[in-house]
């Protein structure tokens, strides 16, 4: 996505954390809720892959079947210039998601750190006992 060596490092300390990413799923939810309703597009999901969850991916099928797609040159010369078009559109939309991303990393390793604590809970366990 183009950080700074210094913001990269953060991200990667960050990743370990929930409150990462219970921000981060707040953003690609609200996004996604915005695309679906601005673009129409049903069958979209957006998620991250790679190493740490390092690559923020965008899951579209034109069809109902939910399946994976990802589409070839040779698919892309095949459809309509409706039809690619509609995934250029969904694209450029996606391109904004990860400006939007890039802008929070940006700010939390401005406005935030990463520190150790410890956290103490109780854990309710089923547990036999004798009568």
């Amino acid at each position: 996505m183009g950080f700074d060596r210094k913001t990269e490092d953060f991200l990667y300390e960050a990743i370990q954390t929930r409150d990462f990413y219970d921000r981060f799923n707040l953003i690609i939810r609200d996004f996604k809720e915005l695309l679906i309703e601005k673009s129409g597009y049903k069958n979209i999901n957006i998620g991250a892959n790679g190493r740490s969850g390092g690559y923020l991916v965008l899951y579209y099928n034109r069809t109902d079947n939910y399946a994976d797609q990802t589409y070839d040159e040779d698919e892309l010369q095949e459809m309509d210039k409706w039809e690619v078009k509609d995934i250029y559109d969904l694209l450029k939309e996606f391109d904004k998601l990860k400006q939007i991303i890039k802008k929070e990393g940006e700010y939390l390793v401005k406005h935030y750190k990463v520190i150790e604590e410890e956290i103490p809970y109780t854990k309710m366990e089923k547990v036999m006992q004798a009568v």
